[in-house]
């Protein structure tokens, strides 16, 4: 295998990412699984039950602290990692160690550790402690309730990915357990390795370990997609140090296939540099004109199944900025092709220098995946074969309409 980057699907449907770079000194391994922290899922094969609020991330807790061997964090430091730990954020959960040496004794470790939490009524009890502390320690932080009220105005049942008191309450035994059957199967997990290895050899251990398995309901797992109305046209938040005006935006794209996704999302990101950022028209225009202070902020991700674009500045001239960042994304005719081709050589050569860091190229990798089910990498022969009439094309598709403006007020 040449390749430093390479794919592979298991008879049991999981998909495996093995990085190779003889230049690695460092040793890494997560498995990641498609259940993440908002509550628009369901499980159970004929009663499709709701889950509670915060449920990936108490899972993610209990599985972390309750293997059969224990505490991962004992176990593995024991073993002698660098570092391991677990994470959950609105699309998934992680689990993950990094290591110089006993790799492949700590991959498996790993995976044996994920497939066999414990469940008991006193482990639960005694998980909810943390939970709640931690709750309360989120709504204690003035930018993280600031954006947890934006994204209610836009989705109609947003919820933090910790959850709340009253539903981390009702989380049982048997409930943790049902929920953690359906999501942990191998068809809704992707597992990756990095290292200085041979690829065909790690391959073949990691078909080994995953043989002493069997799984029931073994399928990737729908992802409940929100692209209703958004819930308030304009909306008010009292808290900060500055005026700051958000234009968002919910963008429907459940119609399109995953490469779809992936190339729209491509050209998206384009659209939104040429057409935003510091050296580019619109915000020249309205730093010189004293409409902002400092420059536009932009992004654009996916939250609870669509695109959702967030365009904010820090100003006192709402209908102006609003009326100036509608204007210019609803004319996607004035992103002109001279930009287009100056930001795709630049795209280019983000890729190219991808090579020097596995960090760069496994991470865009993984959410390929996740976000757009395209199991491939980003590839420069990808960007050459971006162009400007179909970025045109793939833009004009795109209904800009279903809008919010949140205002976030200075104290």
């Amino acid at each position: 295998m040449s390749k430093k980057i390479n794919f592979f699907t298991l008879d049991n449907g999981l998909k495996v990412i093995i990085y190779s770079d003889k230049n690695c000194v460092k040793y890494t391994a997560e498995i990641d699984t498609f259940f993440g922290g908002l509550d628009k899922f369901y499980y159970g094969d004929n009663n499709r039950k709701n889950i509670y609020p915060g449920t990936a991330h108490f899972l993610e807790h209990y599985v972390f602290e309750n293997s059969k061997y224990g505490d991962m964090n004992r176990i593995f430091y024991e073993n002698e990692v660098l570092d391991c730990n677990a994470i959950t954020n609105n699309r998934q959960t992680i689990y993950f160690f990094k290591t110089i040496h006993n790799f492949e004794e700590n991959l498996k470790l790993l995976i044996d550790s994920v497939y066999n939490p414990i469940f008991s009524k006193e482990r639960i009890e005694d998980t909810k402690y943390p939970i709640v502390n931690e709750i309360r320690e989120s709504t204690d932080k003035l930018s993280r309730r600031n954006y947890y009220k934006k994204m209610r105005f836009v989705f109609n049942d947003y919820k933090a990915v910790v959850g709340n008191i009253s539903s981390v309450s009702k989380i049982t035994s048997k409930y943790l357990e049902e929920v953690y059957r359906y999501f942990y199967v191998p068809k809704n997990q992707i597992l990756v390795i990095a290292g200085n290895l041979d690829v065909e050899k790690m391959l073949d251990y990691v078909k080994e370990i995953y043989s002493n398995y069997n799984f029931v309901n073994n399928e990737k797992r729908s992802e409940y997609i929100d692209n209703s109305k958004v819930k308030k046209s304009e909306g008010t938040i009292k808290g900060g140090n500055l005026d700051i005006i958000d234009v968002m935006y919910k963008v429907d794209v459940s119609s399109m296939n995953s490469s779809d996704k992936y190339k729209n999302d491509w050209y998206i990101n384009m659209f939104l540099k040429g057409t935003f950022s510091r050296f580019f028209k619109v915000n020249e225009y309205l730093n010189s004109n004293n409409i902002i202070t400092g420059d536009i902020s932009y992004s654009s991700y996916y939250e609870m199944g669509v695109l959702f674009i967030d365009i904010a500045a820090y100003t006192e001239k709402k209908k102006v900025f609003v009326d100036i960042v509608d204007k210019a994304i609803n004319n996607i005719y004035e992103f002109d092709e001279r930009d287009f081709e100056l930001l795709k050589k630049e795209d280019r050569l983000r890729v190219a220098v991808r090579d020097d860091y596995p960090s760069n190229m496994i991470g865009p990798t993984i959410d390929n995946y996740v976000t757009f089910d395209y199991f491939g990498e980003d590839t420069m022969d990808f960007v050459d074969s971006l162009n400007y009439d179909e970025c045109i094309s793939y833009l004009s598709k795109i209904d800009f309409s279903n809008r919010c403006i949140v205002v976030t007020k200075k104290d």
